[in-house]
């Protein structure tokens, strides 16, 4: 699923079904889930490298959009799911031994820190639903 096709150019050429739909739009994405088993969410909307872009939509992403996703999954029918998130998240280092529930308290005052508390939300709205899910944190 893209929300804007022209971007999936090469997974096309790959042989892989592209299909539009938008996550802040729950009737597109229940009738692309349609008939799939599985639903990895990649969705993000980071500004590029090197550009002065709206961080805060990144975060409205992952707060509004992945609780659309999650019941656009259930609508569908789709019983399995995978959240991409990130390692920002986790609170461990130096001495401090931790494990997956262990996580940075995020300072909201900060970009960053706002990008970690819109991914905390993010991963509960996951740990809520009724899903078979994995949450999968990459750097």
């Amino acid at each position: 699923l893209v929300r804007r096709p022209e971007t999936a150019t090469g997974l096309a050429a790959g042989g892989a079904e592209i299909c539009t739909a938008d996550i802040f739009e729950p009737r597109s994405m229940v009738a692309a889930l349609a008939g799939c088993d599985i639903a990895v969410n990649l969705a993000t909307n980071l500004p590029m490298p090197g550009e002065h872009g709206d961080f805060a939509a990144n975060d409205r992403l992952r707060r509004d959009g992945v609780p659309l996703w999650l019941q656009s999954c259930r609508e569908a029918g789709v019983r399995r799911v995978l959240q991409q998130s990130i390692a920002l998240v986790h609170g461990g280092g130096a001495d401090v031994l931790a494990d997956e529930t262990t996580f940075v308290v995020p300072d909201v005052s900060t970009v960053t820190g706002r990008a970690i508390a819109a991914t905390l939300d993010m991963e509960a709205a996951v740990r809520a639903s009724a899903l078979d899910w994995l949450i999968l944190r990459g750097a």
